[in-house]
Protein backbone atom coordinates (compact mmCIF):
# COMPACT_ATOMS: atom_id res chain seq x y z
CA UNK A 1 0.00 0.00 0.00
CA UNK A 2 1.37 3.40 -1.04
CA UNK A 3 1.88 5.89 1.76
CA UNK A 4 0.64 9.22 0.41
CA UNK A 5 2.60 11.17 3.04
CA UNK A 6 5.87 9.69 1.76
CA UNK A 7 5.14 11.17 -1.67
CA UNK A 8 4.80 14.70 -0.28
CA UNK A 9 7.44 17.32 0.50
CA UNK A 10 7.27 20.81 2.00
CA UNK A 11 8.63 23.84 0.19
CA UNK A 12 8.34 27.58 0.74
CA UNK A 13 7.01 29.91 -1.94
CA UNK A 14 7.59 33.57 -1.05
CA UNK A 15 8.00 32.53 2.59
CA UNK A 16 4.76 30.54 2.75
CA UNK A 17 5.04 26.78 3.47
CA UNK A 18 3.35 24.67 0.79
CA UNK A 19 2.82 20.92 0.51
CA UNK A 20 3.93 19.53 -2.83
CA UNK A 21 3.96 16.17 -4.53
CA UNK A 22 7.38 14.67 -5.22
CA UNK A 23 8.34 15.03 -8.88
CA UNK A 24 6.08 18.04 -9.50
CA UNK A 25 7.59 21.23 -10.88
CA UNK A 26 7.71 24.54 -9.04
CA UNK A 27 5.39 26.10 -11.64
CA UNK A 28 2.81 23.33 -11.24
CA UNK A 29 2.78 23.78 -7.46
CA UNK A 30 2.55 27.57 -7.80
CA UNK A 31 -0.44 27.28 -10.15
CA UNK A 32 -2.11 24.79 -7.82
CA UNK A 33 -1.72 27.25 -4.93
CA UNK A 34 -2.92 30.30 -6.91
CA UNK A 35 0.53 31.89 -7.11
CA UNK A 36 0.92 33.58 -10.50
CA UNK A 37 4.22 33.10 -12.32
CA UNK A 38 4.30 34.54 -15.87
CA UNK A 39 4.62 31.85 -18.52
CA UNK A 40 3.77 31.14 -22.16
CA UNK A 41 5.10 27.68 -23.05
CA UNK A 42 3.62 25.69 -20.15
CA UNK A 43 0.94 23.10 -20.88
CA UNK A 44 -0.37 20.44 -18.51
CA UNK A 45 -0.41 18.03 -21.48
CA UNK A 46 3.31 18.36 -22.16
CA UNK A 47 6.62 17.76 -20.40
CA UNK A 48 8.48 20.93 -19.31
CA UNK A 49 10.48 22.60 -22.06
CA UNK A 50 11.63 26.00 -20.79
CA UNK A 51 11.23 27.77 -24.13
CA UNK A 52 9.86 31.20 -23.17
CA UNK A 53 12.07 31.88 -20.10
CA UNK A 54 9.35 34.02 -18.54
CA UNK A 55 8.78 31.72 -15.56
CA UNK A 56 12.13 32.41 -13.92
CA UNK A 57 12.19 32.33 -10.12
CA UNK A 58 14.95 32.48 -7.50
CA UNK A 59 15.94 29.47 -5.40
CA UNK A 60 17.50 29.40 -1.92
CA UNK A 61 20.98 29.65 -3.46
CA UNK A 62 20.09 32.94 -5.13
CA UNK A 63 20.16 31.45 -8.62
CA UNK A 64 17.53 32.18 -11.27
CA UNK A 65 15.90 28.98 -12.49
CA UNK A 66 12.99 28.22 -14.82
CA UNK A 67 10.12 27.14 -12.58
CA UNK A 68 8.56 24.96 -15.30
CA UNK A 69 11.65 22.71 -15.31
CA UNK A 70 12.71 22.83 -11.64
CA UNK A 71 11.46 19.82 -9.65
CA UNK A 72 10.46 20.42 -6.04
CA UNK A 73 12.72 19.15 -3.25
CA UNK A 74 12.00 19.00 0.46
CA UNK A 75 13.01 22.25 2.13
CA UNK A 76 13.28 24.18 -1.15
CA UNK A 77 12.69 27.93 -0.85
CA UNK A 78 11.43 29.84 -3.87
CA UNK A 79 11.09 33.58 -4.45
CA UNK A 80 8.75 34.51 -7.31
CA UNK A 81 9.16 38.31 -7.19
CA UNK A 82 12.29 40.47 -7.02
CA UNK A 83 13.85 43.31 -9.02
CA UNK A 84 16.35 40.92 -10.61
CA UNK A 85 13.65 38.42 -11.59
CA UNK A 86 11.42 41.09 -13.11
CA UNK A 87 14.28 42.70 -15.05
CA UNK A 88 14.80 39.38 -16.82
CA UNK A 89 11.08 38.81 -17.38
CA UNK A 90 10.52 42.32 -18.72
CA UNK A 91 13.40 42.02 -21.19
CA UNK A 92 12.10 38.68 -22.49
CA UNK A 93 8.54 40.02 -22.78
CA UNK A 94 9.67 43.20 -24.56
CA UNK A 95 11.60 41.20 -27.14
CA UNK A 96 8.51 39.06 -27.77
CA UNK A 97 6.26 42.09 -28.18
CA UNK A 98 8.73 43.94 -30.39
CA UNK A 99 7.90 41.70 -33.37
CA UNK A 100 4.30 41.00 -32.41
CA UNK A 101 1.31 42.49 -34.21
CA UNK A 102 -0.40 44.88 -31.78
CA UNK A 103 -4.08 44.76 -32.63
CA UNK A 104 -5.31 43.47 -29.27
CA UNK A 105 -8.73 45.14 -29.38
CA UNK A 106 -9.67 43.39 -32.63
CA UNK A 107 -7.89 40.12 -31.85
CA UNK A 108 -10.11 37.09 -31.17
CA UNK A 109 -7.95 36.32 -28.12
CA UNK A 110 -8.45 39.72 -26.47
CA UNK A 111 -8.84 39.20 -22.70
CA UNK A 112 -7.86 35.53 -23.15
CA UNK A 113 -4.29 36.07 -24.40
CA UNK A 114 -1.48 34.95 -22.11
CA UNK A 115 0.98 37.43 -23.64
CA UNK A 116 -1.49 40.22 -22.87
CA UNK A 117 -1.75 38.90 -19.29
CA UNK A 118 2.04 38.77 -18.92
CA UNK A 119 2.63 42.32 -20.21
CA UNK A 120 -0.14 43.69 -18.01
CA UNK A 121 1.33 41.91 -14.96
CA UNK A 122 4.81 43.26 -15.69
CA UNK A 123 3.52 46.79 -16.34
CA UNK A 124 4.98 47.05 -19.84
CA UNK A 125 3.80 50.12 -21.78
CA UNK A 126 4.15 51.00 -25.45
CA UNK A 127 6.81 53.65 -24.73
CA UNK A 128 9.00 50.94 -23.17
CA UNK A 129 9.51 49.52 -26.68
CA UNK A 130 10.90 52.70 -28.22
CA UNK A 131 14.51 51.48 -27.94
CA UNK A 132 13.73 48.23 -29.73
CA UNK A 133 13.65 47.85 -33.50
CA UNK A 134 10.03 46.93 -34.14
CA UNK A 135 9.46 44.95 -37.30
CA UNK A 136 6.43 42.74 -37.81
CA UNK A 137 7.25 40.18 -40.50
CA UNK A 138 4.65 40.21 -43.26
CA UNK A 139 3.38 36.64 -43.39
CA UNK A 140 0.06 36.02 -45.17
CA UNK A 141 -2.76 34.85 -42.88
CA UNK A 142 -3.63 31.20 -43.58
CA UNK A 143 -7.42 30.87 -43.87
CA UNK A 144 -7.36 27.65 -45.89
CA UNK A 145 -8.57 25.48 -43.01
CA UNK A 146 -12.39 25.56 -42.81
CA UNK A 147 -12.43 25.70 -39.01
CA UNK A 148 -9.62 27.95 -37.80
CA UNK A 149 -7.29 30.78 -38.85
CA UNK A 150 -3.49 30.77 -38.54
CA UNK A 151 -1.85 34.20 -38.25
CA UNK A 152 1.91 33.81 -37.75
CA UNK A 153 2.37 37.56 -37.21
CA UNK A 154 0.99 36.90 -33.73
CA UNK A 155 3.06 33.78 -33.08
CA UNK A 156 5.63 33.88 -30.24
CA UNK A 157 7.35 30.58 -31.20
CA UNK A 158 6.48 28.94 -27.88
CA UNK A 159 6.26 25.60 -29.73
CA UNK A 160 3.13 24.37 -27.94
CA UNK A 161 1.24 23.76 -31.19
CA UNK A 162 4.16 21.74 -32.57
CA UNK A 163 4.51 19.63 -29.45
CA UNK A 164 0.77 18.98 -29.03
CA UNK A 165 0.51 17.94 -32.67
CA UNK A 166 3.59 15.70 -32.49
CA UNK A 167 3.74 14.36 -28.93
CA UNK A 168 0.07 14.17 -27.96
CA UNK A 169 -1.62 13.42 -31.26
CA UNK A 170 1.26 11.95 -33.29
CA UNK A 171 0.15 13.78 -36.46
CA UNK A 172 3.32 15.85 -37.07
CA UNK A 173 1.49 18.36 -39.27
CA UNK A 174 3.62 21.35 -38.19
CA UNK A 175 7.16 22.02 -37.02
CA UNK A 176 9.83 24.70 -36.74
CA UNK A 177 11.10 25.83 -40.10
CA UNK A 178 13.77 28.16 -41.52
CA UNK A 179 16.47 29.76 -39.35
CA UNK A 180 17.34 32.80 -37.26
CA UNK A 181 15.03 35.78 -37.69
CA UNK A 182 13.11 33.87 -40.38
CA UNK A 183 12.17 31.01 -38.02
CA UNK A 184 8.47 30.22 -38.02
CA UNK A 185 6.02 27.40 -37.43
CA UNK A 186 5.39 25.76 -40.77
CA UNK A 187 3.95 22.75 -42.54
CA UNK A 188 5.86 20.42 -44.86
CA UNK A 189 7.15 22.54 -47.78
CA UNK A 190 5.50 25.57 -46.13
CA UNK A 191 2.13 24.79 -47.71
CA UNK A 192 -1.25 26.03 -46.37
CA UNK A 193 -2.78 23.93 -43.59
CA UNK A 194 -5.46 22.52 -45.90
CA UNK A 195 -2.73 21.01 -48.09
CA UNK A 196 -0.86 19.50 -45.13
CA UNK A 197 -1.62 16.34 -43.14
CA UNK A 198 -3.47 18.43 -40.50
CA UNK A 199 -6.57 16.54 -39.30
CA UNK A 200 -8.37 19.71 -38.11
CA UNK A 201 -8.76 18.40 -34.55
CA UNK A 202 -8.25 21.93 -33.17
CA UNK A 203 -5.97 20.84 -30.31
CA UNK A 204 -3.32 23.35 -31.40
CA UNK A 205 -5.96 26.10 -31.33
CA UNK A 206 -6.93 25.21 -27.76
CA UNK A 207 -3.28 25.11 -26.66
CA UNK A 208 -2.11 28.34 -28.37
CA UNK A 209 -1.47 31.02 -25.69
CA UNK A 210 -1.85 33.96 -28.09
CA UNK A 211 -3.93 34.85 -31.17
CA UNK A 212 -1.87 32.96 -33.73
CA UNK A 213 -4.45 30.15 -33.93
CA UNK A 214 -8.11 31.02 -33.44
CA UNK A 215 -11.43 29.46 -34.53
CA UNK A 216 -13.22 31.11 -37.44
CA UNK A 217 -16.30 31.28 -35.23
CA UNK A 218 -15.26 33.19 -32.10
CA UNK A 219 -18.50 33.82 -30.21
CA UNK A 220 -18.04 33.51 -26.46
CA UNK A 221 -20.52 31.18 -24.73
CA UNK A 222 -22.81 32.47 -21.98
CA UNK A 223 -22.72 29.12 -20.16
CA UNK A 224 -21.30 25.62 -20.41
CA UNK A 225 -22.85 22.18 -20.09
CA UNK A 226 -20.82 19.06 -19.40
CA UNK A 227 -21.83 16.11 -21.55
CA UNK A 228 -20.59 13.11 -23.53
CA UNK A 229 -19.93 13.19 -27.27
CA UNK A 230 -22.45 10.93 -28.99
CA UNK A 231 -20.67 10.62 -32.32
CA UNK A 232 -18.95 7.29 -31.61
CA UNK A 233 -18.64 4.75 -28.80
CA UNK A 234 -15.46 6.11 -27.20
CA UNK A 235 -17.42 8.32 -24.81
CA UNK A 236 -15.26 11.46 -24.77
CA UNK A 237 -16.22 13.90 -22.03
CA UNK A 238 -16.78 17.41 -23.34
CA UNK A 239 -18.03 20.86 -22.39
CA UNK A 240 -20.49 22.52 -24.76
CA UNK A 241 -20.45 26.31 -24.75
CA UNK A 242 -23.98 27.59 -25.24
CA UNK A 243 -25.26 30.98 -26.27
CA UNK A 244 -28.97 31.53 -26.84
CA UNK A 245 -29.35 27.72 -26.67
CA UNK A 246 -26.98 27.33 -29.64
CA UNK A 247 -23.66 25.49 -29.45
CA UNK A 248 -20.89 28.01 -30.17
CA UNK A 249 -17.92 26.23 -28.59
CA UNK A 250 -16.77 22.71 -27.76
CA UNK A 251 -13.84 21.78 -25.53
CA UNK A 252 -12.61 18.55 -24.03
CA UNK A 253 -12.73 17.81 -20.32
CA UNK A 254 -9.10 17.74 -19.11
CA UNK A 255 -10.16 15.73 -16.03
CA UNK A 256 -11.65 12.92 -18.12
CA UNK A 257 -9.79 9.60 -18.01
CA UNK A 258 -11.26 8.75 -21.43
CA UNK A 259 -9.99 11.60 -23.61
CA UNK A 260 -7.88 13.68 -21.16
CA UNK A 261 -9.18 16.89 -22.70
CA UNK A 262 -8.49 15.88 -26.30
CA UNK A 263 -11.05 16.00 -29.10
CA UNK A 264 -11.25 14.70 -32.66
CA UNK A 265 -12.45 16.74 -35.62
CA UNK A 266 -15.92 15.17 -35.38
CA UNK A 267 -16.53 16.48 -31.89
CA UNK A 268 -15.27 19.92 -32.88
CA UNK A 269 -17.35 20.31 -36.03
CA UNK A 270 -20.40 18.05 -35.93
CA UNK A 271 -22.12 19.92 -33.12
CA UNK A 272 -25.56 19.18 -34.53
CA UNK A 273 -25.08 15.50 -33.70
CA UNK A 274 -24.19 16.12 -30.06
CA UNK A 275 -26.79 15.17 -27.47
CA UNK A 276 -26.78 17.38 -24.38
CA UNK A 277 -26.98 15.49 -21.12
CA UNK A 278 -27.04 17.55 -17.94
CA UNK A 279 -24.33 16.45 -15.52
Amino acid sequence: MINIKENMVTIKIDGEPVKAKKGATVLEIAIKNDVYIPNLCHSSQLDPWGACRLCMVENQEGRLITSCEARVEDGMEIVTESDEINRGRILVAQLLIANHEMDCLTCAQDDHCQLQEVTSYLGIQKEHLNNLRRKVVEIPVDVSNPFFVRDLKKCVLCGICVRVCNEVLGVNAVGFGFRGYETKITTFQDKPLLESNCVSCGECVVACPVGALVPKETLSPSREVKTVCSYCGVGCNIFLGLRDEKIVQVRGDPESAVNEGNLCVRAVTLTDSLIIRNA
